[in-house]
């Protein structure tokens, strides 16, 4: 998150922010999160995060590696499409081959679902291509979120290797 908005930075701990999209059997699942209780819905994503990060979370490790200070789980039926294999190389580019014509929205490709995450991303990809294209830097009109962008390639993960605290929020 804070990769993405940088109001968010703080050195002393990391912000974490989960979307569970529909995951039918069509993409391997037959988890209904939404049936889940909050706290199972937290204890499934701790255990996925220990799995993800060894070395930064978890109880068997010394101090007990990153701890979570605050969980909140936000439930919403229908807010994000299903997270079906294949889907993505459909969300179009913010750059179009149309002059002067950039997208954005949730829509289009960047790295999260839909959501407000997702368009807060968009809107700083396409002000991105907008700008290149103001300095005469050509656009990539890739519709992979990895291509389409500088931004899209620093987002990651990396405020998350030695957090102290960590605050999931998961919607």
């Amino acid at each position: 998150m804070s990769t993405c908005c940088k109001e968010y930075e703080d050195a002393e701990r990391s912000m974490l922010e989960l979307v569970f999209a529909p995951c039918g059997a069509i993409a391997g699942s037959n988890i209904n999160w939404i049936e889940k209780t909050d706290k199972e819905i937290v204890a499934a994503t701790m255990k996925e995060l220990e799995r993800l990060f060894p070395d930064e979370i978890g109880v068997s490790l010394v101090g007990g590696g990153a701890q979570l200070r605050k969980a909140t789980v936000v439930k919403v039926p229908r807010s994000v499409y299903a997270a079906i294999p294949g889907r993505n190389k459909f969300r179009p580019s913010q750059a179009t081959p149309v002059p002067n014509f950039t997208l954005a929205g949730d829509w289009t490709s960047q790295k999260f679902l839909g959501s407000m995450e997702g368009a807060v991303l968009a809107g700083k990809l396409a002000a991105e291509v907008i700008c290149d294209r103001a300095r005469g830097i050509k656009a990539h009109l890739s519709s992979n979120p990895k291509a389409s962008s500088r931004l899209s390639l620093h987002y990651g993960c990396a405020d998350l290797l030695h957090p102290r605290f960590i605050d999931v929020v998961i919607s």
